[in-house]
């Protein structure tokens, strides 16, 4: 295990948004914070940071190298052949940063610090807050948070189209799932996590209603604090990141409950 100040001396723990293992070097990760991307190097003689691009604290947008480089909350991030490609939240659009020249493109799809609604090629689509960014079967996924939707990039085509639209729920992270060979979102917004199976959306645990403090049981009345972060732990299992809160959460699908694993202070 490995303690995320150790290696961040300069940012606060809660700055962290995306830990994953580098799909070239298993043992090395990939980091991401609200305002940069990094490279945890384990498989050397001695762990290192690198820093791919971003700063360690000063949040913005610019183009160029390394340090040169400026992101406003990185909420998603899909590895991408040596590439890294980041949902840049605040500045409403996607960026590919490469990690062996740390060059960040100006824009990989949308346009930087223009909101907008719009479906199309790469450069001609619009997003307004994207957050969670999934790689499955050719295809990005990504919810656009202030748009309420769920849009699929794919890349053999280069088009990217709206998938599904939210009953007036701004969507943050989500993963795939499968049912029947129909494929699946679980979704976290406010208050709870989304069951989303085409266009139909329902709460699978929490809802807008309920009261804004977490709460163990069964789904019906277990209850969410602002979740972020989801992640699948095995196929009927997930983990949920309850920002406001500090605690990760445990669904049990099987079981139909939700439960506190961890309070992190």
């Amino acid at each position: 295990p490995y303690i995320i100040t150790d290696f961040l001396p300069d940012v606060n723990d809660s700055t962290v948004t995306v830990i994953q293992e580098d799909e070239r070097i298993p043992g090395d990760f990939v980091i991401a914070t609200n305002t940069a991307v990094y490279r945890l190097l384990t498989q050397t003689s001695q762990t290192l940071l690198m820093l791919v691009a971003g700063h360690d604290t000063e949040h913005g947008y610019a183009t160029g190298n390394g340090t040169q480089t400026r992101f406003d909350k990185i909420y998603g991030l899909v590895q991408m052949n040596g590439k890294y490609l980041v949902s840049d939240h605040k500045n409403n659009c996607l960026r590919m940063a490469n990690k062996d020249s740390a060059l960040v493109t100006m824009t990989y799809a949308g346009e930087c610090r223009q909101l907008g609604d719009e479906d199309g090629r790469p450069s001609a689509a619009r997003f307004n807050g994207p957050f969670g960014l999934r790689y499955h079967l050719g295809s990005i996924y990504i919810t656009d948070s202030y748009n309420q939707k769920i849009k699929r990039f794919n890349i053999a085509e280069n088009l990217i189209r709206t998938i599904h639209r939210s009953e007036n729920l701004e969507l943050c992270d989500f993963v795939i799932g499968h049912r029947d060979d129909v494929y699946v979102f679980f979704v976290t917004a406010k208050n709870g996590v989304l069951h989303v199976l085409g266009e139909q959306e329902t709460w699978l645990v929490g809802h807008t209603k309920t009261s804004s403090r977490n709460s163990d049981g069964q789904f019906s009345g277990a209850k969410f604090n602002d979740p972020i972060g989801i992640q699948w732990l095995d196929n009927k299992t997930l983990v949920v990141a309850s920002a406001h809160d500090s605690q990760l959460r445990i669904i049990d699908i099987e079981k139909w409950e939700a439960f506190s694993i961890c309070e992190c202070k």
